[in-house]
């Protein structure tokens, strides 16, 4: 009877067995190094494969910026006489001034003295030498800052005028003070053509070149600019592993102002090169992994070696040949599966 029992338990286990290697999803007796998955696998996540094949990769690349004055167009008043500060025009920090609009007034032994030489020279018989004298005092005016045109020859001053449109961003006299020659008096700088400041990463920025297009976005004013590249500076951060880029927007609303935020967004490209999706990827840290098509429902994984890394679409430098087929989407099940039978990979 036990003999009975026992014959029947080995039927039962060799039937099941049976079953299970007969409904398997998984041909646990393929090849070491392929798996082979079932139809209703296939069917059941959808596995599809993609033909690995050259073309250009592109990517999104998004940077931080800032506005910034465009340095071709600030301009610093510095006095060139010792003296003092009789009139303030351009009284106030941020105040808007027109070119050749006066700024500030100025008294000065030296300038007066120039003044009644000039004088002199006017009253000279001698019209020939006159002349001469005439010229060279004026050009001494000049140097001098003095514009001979608009000065009074008479008065006890001189004013000087600025040289362009734009704001008074730095302002350091005040009625009264004492000037020298060489100070600082004040700094005035044209807004209406400005610069944009990018801040890249050093592998982003070797697909970037002058003229490269590029969308600017105001971030908290949710404003757009179109812009290309005017300048790539020559050096990368050793703390950030940045470059610079530069931008020219046109500003004649003054909209945009020094030290504002702004998001950069580039489109960058890849030479033509191998490429497949990036869901065709696994990565374990290490290394990078693809299952190529072999046969019929049958897989081999594959290391590769991936080089540009677009939005959608990765370079392939090695363990590929164009025309492969990879698993897309689902190379997690045949990954999970790998690692049971303890294939390893090539």
């Amino acid at each position: 009877m036990k003999n009975i029992i026992y014959y029947i338990l080995i039927l039962v286990i060799v039937y099941n067995v049976y079953l299970f290697a007969s409904d398997s999803e998984i041909d646990w007796f393929a090849d070491e190094k392929n798996i082979s998955l079932s139809e209703n696998i296939i069917q059941k996540y959808g596995i599809k494969t993609y033909k690995v094949t050259k073309k250009y990769i592109s990517k999104s690349v998004l940077a931080p910026g800032i506005v910034a004055p465009d340095e071709s167009k600030i301009v610093t008043i510095t006095a060139r006489v010792d003296g003092w500060v009789e009139k303030l025009f351009a009284d106030y920090t941020g105040k808007y001034v027109k070119k050749d609009s006066p700024i500030v007034e100025i008294y000065s032994p030296e300038v007066q003295a120039v003044k009644g030489e000039l004088k002199i020279i006017k009253n000279l018989k001698n019209e020939i030498y006159g002349n001469e004298l005439y010229r060279t005092t004026i050009e001494k005016l000049r140097y001098l800052g003095v514009d001979p045109e608009k000065m009074d020859i008479n008065g006890p001053t001189y004013t000087i005028y600025s040289p362009i449109d734009g704001f008074i961003t730095e302002k350091n006299v005040f009625v009264g003070s004492r000037i020298s020659k060489n100070n600082n008096l004040m700094t005035i700088v044209d807004l209406s053509k400005i610069w944009i400041i990018a801040d890249v990463y050093e592998e982003e920025l070797a697909y970037i070149d002058k003229n490269h297009k590029a969308k600017i976005t105001l971030v908290n004013f949710n404003k757009n600019y179109d812009a290309t590249v005017d300048y790539i500076y020559p050096e990368i951060s050793a703390e950030t592993r940045t470059g610079k880029v530069r931008f020219i927007i046109l500003n004649e609303d003054t909209f945009l102002k020094p030290n504002m935020y702004v998001k950069v967004k580039f489109f960058i490209s890849s030479k033509e090169s191998l490429s497949m999706p990036k869901s065709a990827i696994l990565g374990t840290g290490k290394e990078n992994i693809v299952f190529i098509k072999v046969d019929e429902n049958t897989y081999k994984p594959k290391k590769v070696s991936i080089g540009f890394r677009g939005d959608n679409f990765v370079e392939i430098t090695s363990g590929v040949k164009e025309g492969n087929e990879v698993i897309v989407d689902a190379g997690f099940i045949l990954d999970s599966e790998a690692k049971l039978k303890g294939i390893t990979y090539d």
